[in-house]
């Protein structure tokens, strides 16, 4: 406040702040949807990765029964039944085909006595309480948080295309929802900018060049809307 009353008496009337623009409740709706949808995917993903060190631990051969054509919450789900392959090998065999059944990953549920072999059989360390509370507590996380993620993607995939100008980015490449939304939310009105320019210049969307004695080279600009880049 100092520096402001200073600046007046030095420049004079002529020295003004720059007006407050107060964000539309709806932009701000959606944007914080989209963050919250980033940050719950950032959580899940370092969660699965701690799932997927966790299991080559207790139970290594689990990786080669399930393939990338079958869902990721798939083996989470047969976890949360059965956490250990000693428990997973003496259940009963349509049991098993049962919860993989459910899971949708019918192929695997079909080959339910090959998995229960590789569990009878398994390399993995004994189970001990603190693995015990890491495999109950990451697959709740998990199988909890991932239904949650399908609400938020289906709430912000609606809400991204009731938007007027929804149709002026639906084909941008390698955009989910969650990327479209923060884009409508930030930009507001398109027309408040004079020229493409101007829209280029607020999103960051351009190289900057980078030198010193050493070094050459184009990376990312740093300037524009945070959010936008």
């Amino acid at each position: 406040m100092a520096r402001l009353g200073y600046l007046h008496e030095a420049v004079g009337e002529e020295f003004t702040l720059r007006p407050l623009e107060l964000a539309d409740p709806d932009d701000a709706h959606l944007l914080a949807l989209c963050r919250d949808s980033w940050e719950l995917t950032t959580m899940i993903t370092r969660a699965r990765i701690q799932f997927s060190q966790l299991m080559a631990v207790t139970f290594p051969e689990l990786k080669t029964f399930f393939t990338s054509s079958v869902s990721t919450v798939t083996p989470i789900r047969l976890i949360a039944v059965y956490p250990t392959p000693a428990l997973l090998a003496e259940a009963p065999a349509e049991k098993v085909h049962d919860v993989l059944w459910k899971a949708g990953a019918y192929q695997h549920a079909r080959r339910a006595e090959e998995l229960q072999a590789l569990a009878r059989d398994s390399s993995g360390l004994l189970p001990d309480p603190g693995r015990a509370w890491r495999v109950e507590w990451l697959t709740n996380l998990l199988l909890t948080n991932s239904l949650y993620q399908s609400a938020l993607d289906r709430r912000v995939k609606r809400l991204v295309e009731q938007r007027d100008d929804y149709e002026l980015i639906a084909k941008v490449p390698y955009s989910g929802p969650d990327t479209l939304g923060v884009i409508l939310a930030m930009t507001r009105d398109v027309h408040r900018f004079p020229n493409y320019r101007k829209y280029v210049a607020y999103t960051g969307y351009f190289a900057g060049l980078e030198k010193s004695q050493t070094i050459d080279r184009t990376k990312m600009s740093r300037r524009g809307n945070r959010d936008l880049r």
